[in-house]
């Protein structure tokens, strides 16, 4: 299944941001979601059988990522997110609007990941491709 496609079974609402964990030897970047639930059919209706608990979302042969602004740490809810191809055959684009929530700020960052391939992950890093 293309990542676009793997994406849409992806419910994030309501959900926070845990971790940003960038892996430069493995090309990986996983963006830990304090709960992942997923979709089976047209659209997310309260299905909880394949709930992850402190799941990744994983990307693999990432070949760039970016945080804008620089500065703010995101910790909170997922607002936006987009899942496209790039005029690069076999990359994908994903792009996330994450909250960065501290005692001073309220900050919405701009999370943007191309890579190869995408996956989740179970909290203890066991791969989930379906």
């Amino acid at each position: 299944m293309n990542p676009i496609d793997f994406f849409k079974t992806v419910y994030l609402g309501d959900r926070q941001c845990k971790q940003l964990i960038i892996d430069g030897v493995a090309s990986e970047v996983r963006l830990q979601i304090d709960l992942i639930s997923r979709v089976r059919g047209n659209h997310w209706d309260y299905y909880a059988d394949e709930d992850i608990s402190n799941g990744f979302l994983v990307f693999e042969g990432v070949t760039k990522f970016e945080l804008m602004p620089q500065g703010p740490l995101p910790n909170d809810r997922i607002d936006i997110v987009s899942v496209s191809e790039t005029t690069v055959k076999g990359l994908y684009r994903f792009e996330f609007s994450l909250d960065a929530i501290s005692a001073e700020h309220d900050d919405e960052v701009t999370l943007t990941v191309i890579a190869t391939a995408f996956c989740l992950a179970d909290a203890a890093g066991q791969k989930i491709r379906a």
